[in-house]
């Protein structure tokens, strides 16, 4: 029910009213704003702990679900080119001129804009250069092929399939591109309806499309446990989106052990 300590003041309130006090109050005592009264961070939380514990009933999924396969997670550490390095720094250089201590007193928001366009940018180099530029090599995709062909060629499982996430259309899409030696699906935003469960049928059904691609639109609400893996190409910002992602396979009536793997730069 709750991804900070202040999203448990709603449910506990109505289920015990005043057992939190009044909201005012719960903010006083377990929270730290700041000048606009935006929650910044939390205090006092071994209390809050210690007051909402004898309401509260917490199982792991492996206590509930024991039948579940074994979980393995990995992180891949990618080393840039030379040239995507280079490129890497030019945009980190201009990222790092915006935010200068002389300028912090007349940061307007078109700054701020320009500032976290550059942020994502660096991102995009990262998964691949192309996305912003007529560089074509990505390391990280290239470590990505070789993944693949561990897990779904050289090991010879005819059942494994593989699901790859990323943040960016443009990558999913260039991901598609790269990929179609395993006649991959693929899941983005702008799908339609047919078009998004066509692909899904496709990849739940037929035993030769052996990867699903996609955007946070495939994150949600899908079952596709016929995938044994699941490549972050990239990391959301949020911990709960990532457990999201992780949880398309991890579902009841998954057959086989799952591994997570994280491409990090």
């Amino acid at each position: 029910i709750s991804n900070t300590p202040a999203d448990l003041w709603s449910p506990m309130n109505w289920l015990m009213p005043g057992i939190l006090w009044t909201w005012w109050k719960f903010r006083q005592r377990y929270t730290k704003t700041d000048y606009w009264g935006k929650i910044e961070s939390f205090q006092n939380l071994e209390d809050l702990e210690a007051r909402v514990a004898p309401y509260i009933l917490r199982r792991t999924k492996a206590e509930v679900m024991p039948e579940l396969p074994e979980k393995t997670f990995v992180d891949i550490s990618v080393e840039l080119s030379v040239d995507e390095r280079l490129l890497y720094k030019a945009v980190k250089s201009e990222l790092l001129h915006g935010i200068e201590l002389d300028m912090l007193n007349k940061i307007d928001l078109g700054t701020i804009n320009n500032l976290l366009t550059k942020m994502v940018r660096l991102q995009q180099i990262c998964d691949s250069p192309e996305l912003i530029g007529d560089l074509t090599k990505s390391s990280k995709l290239q470590t990505l092929k070789d993944l693949l062909v561990d897990i779904l060629v050289i090991m010879e499982a005819k059942n494994n399939k593989a699901i790859i996430f990323t943040k960016f259309s443009s990558m999913a899409l260039i991901l598609f591109r790269e990929l179609q030696m395993y006649n991959p699906c693929l899941l983005i935003g702008d799908m339609t309806i047919e078009e998004r469960q066509e692909n899904i049928d496709a990849f739940k059904n037929d035993p030769l499309r052996k990867i699903f691609i996609s955007t946070s639109a495939g994150a949600f609400g899908l079952n596709l446990q016929e995938a044994n893996y699941v490549f972050h190409y990239d990391l959301p910002f949020s911990i709960s989106q990532l457990s999201q992602r992780e949880g398309r396979v991890d579902r009841i009536g998954q057959k086989y052990p799952m591994t997570f793997y994280s491409l990090i730069v």
